[in-house]
């Protein structure tokens, strides 16, 4: 399946199984490496950030009217600074 990003709804249109089957696939071409997921939040004027990997995670509240790029921006730090042992 090619999914265009101009199309309307091609993300809410898209299956869960389609983007499952494109990690699995990405995955698989990068065997013995640990996956570190990082993920920056904002809902109102609160942000957060946060990096797993496997069953440990971090997590940061950042301060109030933070922007969306800061917290994606964090949440890469806290995996290089954390993770990087």
């Amino acid at each position: 399946m090619v999914i265009s990003p101009t199309a309307s709804c091609w993300c809410v249109c898209t299956r869960p199984a389609f983007y499952q089957a494109a990690h699995k696939e990405i995955v698989e071409h990068f065997p013995g490496y640990n996956l570190i997921y990082t993920d920056g939040s904002l809902s109102g004027s609160k942000a957060a950030s946060a990096a797993v990997l496997g069953d440990e995670a971090i997590t940061l509240r950042l301060p109030d009217k933070s922007s969306i790029f800061t917290a994606e921006m964090y949440a890469l730090l806290i995996a290089f600074q954390h993770f990087s042992k």
